[in-house]
C-alpha cells in the first residue's frame, strides 16, 4: 500500500569498485578515458587522480596544508580536503547522481597508506546510503580536521588501472584484492594495423614473443599489442623491438 512504500528505508546500492589490468600497451589508460568521456556526455560528476610513489593520504583524503593568512600576517595551517574527501562529500550530498573517482596507476603508491581507515569504508557492504545521516547505515569513521563522522555513500564508483609489469597482483595488498573486482586487459594481437610490414605478420610476432616472455618470466610482463600498432617500415620495426 502507499503508507507501506512511504515508510520504506531505501536499499544500498552496489557501488563498482574496479580495477582494470594487464602489462602496458594493452588498452587500459584508454578503457578508462572512454568512461570518462561518457560520464561526461552524461552530465555526471567525476574526478581524476594519477597515484606515484610519493603520494600519500594527505593528498588523497585530506591534511593540514600551510596556507597563506587571509589578512596578509602571514602563513597559517588549514585542513584541506583532498579528491577523494571532496568527491565523497558530493556523493553524499546528491543521493540521486553517481559519481565516479578515476585513479590511474593505482598500484604505483602504497595503496594502504593512501586510503589509510577508509580501505574498509569502499566496501561495498560497508557503504552507506547516500543522503542518510550517520550511523543510520554501513561504516561511519571521525576523521582528523572534520567535526562530522564521515562515510562513502554508495552512489560513488572507483575505476582503476594497474600496470603488471610494475606489479603483479598476486603480490598486492590482500585489503585491495577483497574490496575490488579485477577486469584483465590482455595484449590483443588482432587488433594491430597495419598487419603486415613487408612480409613479418605483426599479430604472430607479437603473439610468439609474448608465449617466449610467458615462458621465461609470466604473462605479467607481455608486451601490449599498442607497441606494435601504426608501424609502416621494417626500419621502425627494428627500433621497436
Amino acid at each position: 500500500d502507499m503508507e507501506a512504500a512511504t515508510n520504506a528505508k531505501p536499499t544500498l546500492r552496489l557501488a563498482d569498485n574496479l580495477i582494470l589490468y594487464g602489462p602496458p600497451g594493452t588498452g587500459k589508460t584508454y578503457e578508462m578515458q572512454a568512461r570518462m568521456q561518457a560520464a561526461f556526455d552524461r552530465g555526471e560528476d567525476f574526478a581524476f587522480v594519477a597515484f606515484h610513489p610519493s603520494y600519500a593520504y594527505e593528498d588523497f583524503i585530506g591534511g593540514l596544508r600551510p596556507v597563506a593568512a587571509k589578512d596578509g600576517s602571514g602563513v597559517t595551517v588549514e585542513f584541506q580536503k583532498g579528491p577523494f574527501l571532496t568527491l565523497c562529500e558530493k556523493a553524499h550530498g546528491n543521493p540521486t547522481q553517481p559519481f565516479t573517482l578515476f585513479i590511474d596507476e593505482i598500484n604505483r603508491a602504497n595503496v594502504a597508506k593512501v586510503f589509510g581507515e577508509l580501505i574498509t569504508l569502499i566496501e561495498p557492504s560497508k557503504r552507506v546510503i547516500a543522503g542518510s545521516k550517520a550511523n543510520d547505515t554501513g561504516a561511519w569513521v571521525t576523521l582528523p580536521g572534520l567535526s562530522e563522522r564521515f562515510g562513502v555513500s554508495d552512489n560513488l564508483n572507483l575505476v582503476a588501472t594497474m600496470n603488471t609489469a610494475d606489479r603483479s597482483i598476486a603480490i598486492m595488498d590482500i585489503a585491495l584484492r577483497r574490496r575490488f573486482r579485477f577486469q584483465e586487459c590482455p595484449p590483443e594481437p588482432k587488433r594491430i594495423e597495419p598487419e603486415k610490414v613487408g612480409a613479418i605478420d605483426l599479430p604472430v610476432l607479437l603473439q610468439r614473443l609474448n608465449d617466449r616472455l610467458e615462458y621465461l618470466l609470466d604473462r605479467d610482463h607481455a608486451i601490449g599489442h599498442a607497441a606494435f600498432m601504426g608501424i609502416p617500415s621494417l626500419a621502425e620495426l627494428q627500433q621497436t623491438l
